[in-house]
């Protein structure tokens, strides 16, 4: 609701938990699934009720997916597809499934699967490690309708290997550096203007703590300094990025 305010469009999420608590479909979906599975419908309709299209990752990381028959994979992308298909999604398969030089058909598979089923034809894409155009081992797929870019490099080259690549297909910088994970306010704010200028259709903001509603300092998900939700929440960035909307609407910015 804070973010509606702010002006935002899109919410992002993706399951991270490698050991634990995660949803284990190593032997596809079973009743022990259900209530978890409940808890994301309510998920579901809390973003769309709150007016926002949710950036999603299916079922879990992607190293632990541990599925490789090709029947399985293709029932979980149908049943992901079935079960949350009719919200205002975005697909993008798993968290940096789309390093080009790891190439396996696991993900691929799933991905597939939800494409060829969804009636809505709704984006789909494979949320990249980093680096550039040349690294992605998804961009040459049907399935594959645009990039979600974790740009290594903030600067024109980088960008411009997305506006040359033989698929014409929009980029969105998707995941950048977090607010006050090594990044500061002000770094923060300027990589949207960045990646607009440099052609990207979208911008992704985050901020470190987004991930701890849960969490204490004692069971800290290790990535960067302890900061709480509430706190990134109300960092300065944030309400920044409204300023940053503001102006690109009131321009025709695809025409800079």
């Amino acid at each position: 609701d804070h973010r509606v305010s702010q002006g935002f469009t899109v919410y992002q999420s993706q399951p991270l938990y490698m050991t634990g608590n995660y949803l284990d479909v190593s032997n596809g979906i079973g009743s022990g699934h259900l209530g978890r599975l409940q808890d994301l419908d309510r998920k579901f309709q809390y973003v769309a009720d709150a007016g926002l299209v949710h950036a999603n990752a299916a079922y879990t990381f992607r190293s632990i997916l541990n599925v490789t028959d090709p029947v399985l994979l293709e029932k979980l992308g149908k049943y992901w597809q079935a079960r949350f298909g009719a919200y205002p999604v975005l697909w993008t398969t798993a968290q940096e499934v789309d390093p080009g030089h790891e190439f396996n058909d696991y993900w691929h598979r799933i991905a597939k699967a939800i494409y060829e089923n969804d009636a809505y034809h709704q984006p789909l894409t494979a949320h990249m490690e980093g680096g550039d155009a040349s690294n992605s081992g998804w961009g040459d797929k049907d399935y594959h309708s645009w990039f979600g870019v974790q740009p290594s490099n903030l600067q024109k080259d980088g960008y411009q290997t997305f506006w040359e690549y033989n698929v014409t297909k929009p980029y969105v910088a998707y995941e950048t550096g977090y607010e006050f994970n090594r990044i500061t306010t002000d770094e923060a704010r300027s990589t949207p203007y960045r990646a607009f200028s440099n052609g990207a259709f979208g911008f992704g903001y985050g901020v470190q703590g987004v991930w701890a509603i849960n969490d204490s300092t004692d069971s800290w998900f290790p990535y960067g300094a302890y900061y709480r939700w509430f706190d990134g929440l109300n960092a300065a960035g944030g309400s920044q990025m409204t300023h940053f909307k503001n102006f690109y609407e009131s321009l025709q910015w695809w025409k800079l």
